[in-house]
């Protein structure tokens, strides 16, 4: 295959972020919520949490 070069890349950091749905409507990441909860998997239950108190940060902030 001519033309093709292999290389390496040394990663030095990577940045996660978290998104949540803040940007969607309150009643689309409330649903969202509770299809999660639904799900058996842990990390779902563990999204959900953190989806919903993202939501009550929210809510409380008006």
């Amino acid at each position: 295959m001519k033309g093709i070069k292999g290389f390496r890349i040394h990663i030095m950091e990577i940045q996660g972020k978290w998104k949540l749905n803040q940007h969607h409507p309150l009643d689309r990441q409330q649903r969202t919520v509770r299809h999660m909860k639904k799900e058996e998997r842990y990390d779902s239950q563990e999204i959900a949490r953190l989806m919903q108190e993202n939501i009550d940060r929210r809510l409380l902030k008006g």
